[in-house]
């Protein structure tokens, strides 16, 4: 393998160790740690299959945390690329991310199917980045938010532009020492998007898989192999490939990635993972004024409630107990509506954050009647860091927790905004928290 240069150190992380061991045991018994076909029979969520030699998607090395970061290209960055933050940068053309689109990406959704166990920590991909790009960046968009792990992915643009498999895994390696040196673990992803280019694109993205698996094995590294979730011809399933370009994955196909993800990064969570903080913490260091709903309800709002825009005889509020949460939920009932509706609690600065602190937010979130809801978080500052979880008719309970950081020294307050989408039903939103995890000696 000559061009998989050792670390200067020549040590592993005991992660690292541990998962080299379990998948030199796999290979040499030839017996994958997940396969597609476990996966296919799992969900049943595949197309017609058949793509790819199934690599090792995970090992049964234990995390040394829950947060997982990711570090991509736009196949990574959500329906119309929504789920980015501020100082990511965009495209490779040097713009960065302001705003959410609407369209949640597969490490979010993993959070989310995982009912806050995994921790969405970053989302640094970027439209149109390379592996050299990432590696280029890394040190500045992954390092300083000190995740446990993260996915590396990328593979498309890398091919697109004739990168040998060599030079791959030059930048590959590189950025796996800049993780390594700074305690986080690198997982590692084979490229997905094909878009059927052609038999020598195809061949281009086999190699990087069939690199990126054998160094994985040599340097004890988990895998997530996306590659084989492609079909026999190289194409994405139909419904993975829902974004319409035959590249990006879809709303639909982020939620079947979101579970492939998650079900190779469960198994490997530390037992203190095994419950969201916020089940944990409850009402110790909340921050927002009315995390239960209770108080006085005007006009069908809890205390502290507000919303956005006039009333509409076509959303109703309304204020109830569920037996899932604790306290009562504040319910959105929509009928017929084609625009979103928007509540919210602020939450005022009050010595409450710094810069650089860690801020958790959490709720319980049930939908009704296939409508859209969601929990956005956005800053007084502009431009707005609008970073939402949504939850849809996919998956109708669930409890959202995302971990953001404090960027910007004049953010006086944020909203904590429940967002309701169009159609008819209702959205029940519960226990809603803000913690400053920093504060808390918890980041």
């Amino acid at each position: 393998m000559g061009f998989f240069p050792s670390f200067s150190d020549g040590t592993l992380l005991p992660e690292e160790q541990a998962v080299r061991d379990a998948l030199a045991v796999a290979a040499a018994s030839k017996v994958d740690a997940y396969t597609k076909a476990q996966s296919d029979a799992k969900y049943a969520l595949i197309g017609s299959g058949g793509g790819g030699a199934s690599g090792p998607v995970f090992g049964p090395g234990t995390l040394r945390g829950n947060r997982i970061a990711v570090i991509g290209d736009s196949t990574a960055r959500g329906t119309y690329f929504g789920d980015s933050e501020p100082g990511v940068k965009g495209d490779v053309g040097g713009a960065t991310s302001t705003t959410l689109v609407p369209g949640m990406a597969w490490l979010t959704w993993a959070a989310q199917l995982s009912g806050g166990r995994i921790v969405r920590h970053k989302n640094a991909a970027t439209i149109g980045d390379t592996i050299a790009g990432m590696n280029a960046r890394v040190a500045v968009d992954v390092i300083p938010s000190r995740p446990d792990a993260c996915i590396v992915v990328s593979g498309y643009n890398d091919a697109f532009n004739n990168v040998t498999t060599a030079d791959y895994m030059t930048s590959f390696t590189a950025i796996h020492e800049k993780l390594h040196t700074a305690g986080i673990e690198m997982i590692a992803a084979t490229p997905l998007s094909t878009a059927n280019s052609g038999a020598s694109f195809l061949a281009k993205l086999d190699g990087y898989s069939a690199a990126i698996r054998a160094y994985a094995v040599e340097h004890g590294l988990q895998v997530v192999d996306f590659a084989t979730l492609r079909n026999a011809d190289g194409s994405l399933p139909t419904n993975i490939a829902t974004g319409g370009d035959g590249v990006h994955p879809g709303a639909a196909g982020q939620i079947i990635l979101g579970r492939f993800v998650a079900d190779a990064i469960l198994p490997r969570l530390p037992k203190a993972a095994s419950m969201p903080i916020a089940q944990v913490l409850g009402a110790n260091g909340n921050m927002t004024p009315n995390r239960l709903f209770t108080g006085t309800v005007t006009d069908g709002k809890a205390s502290s409630v507000s919303k956005i825009g006039a009333a509409d005889a076509t959303i109703v509020p309304t204020v109830t107990t569920a037996p899932y949460v604790e306290g009562n939920v504040q319910r959105i009932t929509v009928t017929g509506t084609t625009a979103d509706a928007t509540f919210f609690q602020r939450v005022q600065q009050a010595n409450q954050w710094d810069v650089g602190d860690l801020v958790a937010v959490s709720a319980k979130v049930t939908t009704t009647g296939g409508v859209d809801g969601s929990i956005r978080f956005e800053f007084n500052k502009a431009p707005y860091w609008n970073y939402g979880t949504r939850i849809t008719e996919n998956v109708t309970r669930a409890t959202v927790y995302t971990e953001l950081r404090i960027t910007a020294a004049d953010v006086t307050f944020f909203d904590l905004q429940m967002i309701v989408g169009a159609g008819t039903g209702y959205v029940e939103f519960g226990e809603l928290a803000v913690y400053n995890l920093t504060k808390l000696g918890l980041a």
